[in-house]
């Protein structure tokens, strides 16, 4: 993060990294500083930003992340990537929606990922350039193919088998391949790539999720158990997290590396900590379902325990995560604990939206339970 400010880290530090940060900048920042404070879940001192209404205070936070994008360019461009727009909430989108307007003869580059299906970027449309990338025809397959596998020709069988799989989506081309390559489904002869006889029939994944299922059920136990770990934890897994979790020893960081090899994961660049990433939303997700309700409901428990012990100074950074754990391990009481806190903290950094989502999420674990549940 822009302020380097690293999770669980105490609020008296955090406030000290804002107002350094501050300082660099050029211009005056004083009027920022409260809804930072407020969107960093952090205490505002400033009365007479408590006492501005909802308007006032939602223009002041927009105002404050513009500058800081803004500060970020005094020595070089800066390139903001916000992926899977599609799912973003509605506070969110207006934020986007005042950026690219206001920063639009700034230094600063927004490249924005979405499914064609989203529908909110009719409002972006006058400040974005869209490009739209469409599925990979034939010729294409064969050229990724062939870069994937490192050969230079592969036979047409075996390309029209990968694009009636995969309709043409990158992703799911690289990944069906993998599984044929792993599995021995596919034959090198010469420089050359093909199909095995038979193999249409008995050993083809008949689905890329069962072809990423079957490449995970290759994998080593622990390996294969860690991934699964990871994917309890979410799309982003920062390392320790997952240590604690995990109960990791020694091997535990050949794991990683295997699953980075593998292309099941990456490691994000720049991060504060280390950090991984699940390559896309349907590895996490497979490996997620590849494991036993029960499995999964132990694991969300010790992932919300986890977060509560490092983070019990900063409860409100991390409220949201500790909402979807519990109610996924089973836990009403928590769940309903830490929904509405979440209600609470988007409410202060004036999200109503997202505010009334968690609300109504809290009223409805409660109208879902016994009372006996939620008193446990």
């Amino acid at each position: 993060m822009s302020f380097g400010i690293k999770p669980g880290e105490g609020e008296a530090s955090s406030k000290t990294k804002i107002g350094e940060k501050l300082r660099c900048l050029a211009g005056s920042h004083e009027e920022i500083m409260a809804p930072l404070h407020e969107m960093l879940a952090l205490t505002v001192d400033d009365e007479s930003y408590l006492a501005l209404d909802f308007e006032e205070k939602r223009k002041r936070i927009f105002k404050a992340v513009k500058s800081i994008l803004v500060g970020e360019t005094q020595e070089r461009p800066l390139i903001v990537l916000l992926e899977d727009l599609h799912w973003i909430d509605r506070s969110s989108e207006d934020l986007l929606a005042y950026l690219v307007d206001e920063i639009s003869d700034s230094r600063v580059l927004i490249i924005a990922l979405y499914r064609p299906e989203y529908q909110g970027s009719s409002r972006l449309a006058s400040a974005f350039k869209e490009l739209r990338l469409d599925e990979l025809q034939r010729e294409e397959v064969a050229q990724l193919t062939s870069s994937i596998l490192e050969v230079s020709e592969v036979d047409a069988d075996l390309i029209d088998t990968i694009l009636k799989q995969t309709a043409g989506n990158p992703l799911f081309i690289e990944e069906f391949t993998k599984s044929l390559l792993e599995s021995g489904v596919i034959q090198k002869v010469d420089d050359r790539l093909l199909l095995k006889k038979g193999a249409q029939a008995s050993s083809v994944p008949n689905t890329v999720r069962s072809g990423i299922s079957a490449r995970m059920d290759r994998l080593e136990k622990a390996v294969k158990s860690t991934l699964q770990v990871a994917s309890v934890i979410g799309s982003e897994f920062p390392l320790h997290l997952l240590q604690r979790v995990r109960k990791a020893n020694g091997s535990f960081g050949q794991h990683l590396e295997r699953l980075k090899q593998l292309q099941f994961i990456y490691e994000k660049a720049y991060a504060t900590d280390r950090e991984f990433v699940f390559k896309h939303a349907l590895i996490q997700e497979t490996a997620y379902k590849g494991m036993s309700s029960q499995n999964r409901r132990l694991i969300h428990a010790e992932v919300g325990a986890a977060l509560e012990e490092m983070f019990s100074e900063r409860i409100e950074d991390v409220c949201e995560q500790l909402a979807y754990h519990f109610s996924r391990a089973g836990n009403p009481r928590k769940a309903v604990q830490y929904l509405s806190l979440s209600a609470t903290k988007a409410q202060k950094q004036n999200s109503p939206w997202a505010a009334y989502g968690f609300a109504k999420e809290a009223l409805r674990s409660l109208e879902a339970q016994p009372f006996d549940a939620l008193e446990n």
